[in-house]
């Protein structure tokens, strides 16, 4: 923001379909009923460059583009929520406490579940290369990662994959 360096605001005008077909399900009805937020990141899309990481959220705002444009306001509960199970896990962080609750086969069957967009984030592959590996050879590169991912990163990834929230 002009106001404060710290402060970023993020604008989308052409949503990326290809690397993230989910957003094809945001619809207006969808929006409205927003019941919590798992997560909330920035990934920058460069290979071995890493996510931006959120240290508080203000607000969020969804303007839909229509003949009469949609205003959609996140309830300021659901954000205050968000922030404050972040500043849990920060603080988890702080700590060196990573309380994983999967195991590691039972983190690969969830992990295996997912779309092409988790997979890029996890193994760190570009998402126009993931196409190169067959489900076999996916399978393979997750059990490596697994194996060799350090504990606080491991955490992180199953906190998302539990929608925010641990042993879910």
């Amino acid at each position: 923001s002009n106001d404060d360096p710290s402060v970023v605001i993020f604008s989308v005008s052409d949503m990326d379909y290809a690397s993230f077909p989910e957003l094809k399900e945001l619809g207006l009805n969808n929006l409205k009923n927003i019941s919590s937020i798992g997560e909330c990141f920035v990934y920058t899309g460069e290979p071995g460059e890493s996510d931006l990481e959120v240290e508080l959220i203000k607000s969020i705002l969804f303007i839909l583009p229509d003949n009469e444009p949609w205003l959609i306001d996140v309830p300021q509960a659901l954000v205050d929520e968000f922030n404050k199970s972040l500043h849990q896990e920060r603080a988890k962080k702080k700590q060196g406490v990573y309380e994983i609750k999967l195991t590691l086969p039972e983190m690969k069957e969830k992990i295996m579940a997912q779309q092409m967009t988790f997979y890029s984030r996890f193994l760190d592959i570009p998402l126009e290369k993931l196409c190169d590996y067959d489900k076999e050879q996916l399978e393979i590169l997750v059990d490596s990662t697994l194996m060799q991912m350090p504990d606080d990163v491991l955490y992180e990834f199953e906190l998302e994959l539990a929608d925010g929230k641990v042993g879910a």
